[in-house]
C-alpha cells in the first residue's frame, strides 16, 4: 500500500516539475518572440516648409517635391516604388525620374515608365500664413 501511493506522488511530482519546465520556457520565449514580431506604430513627421514656391516652381525637399497645382500645392513623395530609389526631377521633359532603373512618374505622381508599378505617394499638405507650408510624412515616406 505504502509503494502504491509513493509511485502516484513521484508520478504527480514529475509531472509537476514538467509544466513548471514547460511554463518557464514559455516565460522567458514568449518576450523574446513578441520583440520580434511586434511592430510599434510609427507617429507621422510634420515636416514645416516656410518658403513658398512660385507658380512655376517645384520645391525640392530631401523626402518630397512641393509644386503649386492649378487648384492647389501638393507634396509628392521622393521616394520611387520600384525598390525607394530617391527620385529627381527633369524640368526638360517635366518628369520625375529615378536614376537607378529609370522609372518615370508624371507632375501628379503617375507612372509613365517602369519597372515601377505603383504611382508616387501623396502627402497631405496644409498651409497657414504663420507656419507656412507643414507636410505629413508617413511611415512609408
Amino acid at each position: 500500500m505504502r509503494n502504491y501511493k509513493y509511485i502516484h506522488r513521484r508520478k504527480f511530482l514529475t509531472g509537476l516539475i514538467k509544466w513548471v519546465k514547460l511554463g518557464l520556457w514559455g516565460a522567458i520565449l514568449y518576450p523574446a518572440f513578441a520583440f520580434v514580431v511586434h511592430k510599434v506604430p510609427r507617429l507621422p513627421v510634420r515636416i514645416r516648409v516656410r518658403t513658398t514656391p512660385g507658380e512655376n516652381d517645384i520645391l525640392t525637399e530631401s523626402d518630397f517635391f512641393l509644386f503649386p497645382d492649378i487648384k492647389s500645392p501638393r507634396a509628392i513623395s521622393r521616394r520611387c516604388t520600384h525598390l525607394g530609389c530617391r527620385i529627381n526631377y527633369s524640368r526638360e521633359k517635366k518628369l520625375f525620374i529615378c536614376p537607378c532603373h529609370d522609372s518615370r512618374y508624371t507632375l501628379d505622381g503617375r507612372v509613365v515608365r517602369g519597372p515601377a508599378k505603383k504611382d508616387l505617394q501623396e502627402f497631405p499638405l496644409t498651409f497657414s500664413k504663420e507656419d507656412g507650408y507643414i507636410v505629413e510624412l508617413d511611415d512609408n515616406a
